[in-house]
């Protein structure tokens, strides 16, 4: 569970046509679990693929600790918190 986009974010995403609910999702090192660069880029192609299969928006994007300690690859995909979950 993250911080949201400011403001600022929220106006620059409506400028350019974009969706201000969004979730950000990585699939890499699953549950807290470290894993190898190569299986985490291989967790990256199957979750855009599977993005792609469910025909949802999305764009690259990192997500991590709030404090900026922890940051991961991952997706910001436009859903709900509870369809993220």
């Amino acid at each position: 569970v993250g911080v949201g986009p400011t403001e600022s974010d929220r106006r620059a995403l409506d400028e350019a046509g974009l969706p201000t609910g969004f979730a950000i999702v990585t699939p890499c090192n699953p549950r807290g679990r470290t894993v190898s660069d190569d299986e985490n880029s291989a967790r990256l192609q199957e979750g855009s693929e599977e993005l792609k299969r469910r025909a949802l928006t999305y764009w690259p994007a990192d997500g991590g600790t709030a404090d900026g300690g922890h940051v991961e690859p991952g997706f910001a995909i436009a859903i709900t918190r509870e369809q993220a979950r």
